[in-house]
């Protein structure tokens, strides 16, 4: 339940502005620890982190993502 809520919630934020890096790392997550989607989240993590992106804190996504996915 909480995994569509996530979904929907980021989902709805992007509609409304693409360029919210937030909103592309939310959905990331959402994909990643819930939907087991990683061609998706990976994508999601790297539209999060675009320069055009307005994402605040980019180094602590990349280390979530890096995590997520067990590379060090």
């Amino acid at each position: 339940m909480l995994s569509a809520k996530a979904k929907a919630a980021a989902t709805k934020a992007l509609a409304l502005d693409d360029s919210l890096g937030e909103a592309h790392a939310s959905l990331a997550c959402a994909l990643d620890l819930y939907g087991w989607d990683w061609e998706t989240a990976e994508t999601e993590y790297k539209l999060a982190i675009k320069p055009k992106s307005r994402l605040r804190d980019r180094s602590s996504l990349v280390r979530l993502a890096f995590d997520l996915d067990g590379a060090e």
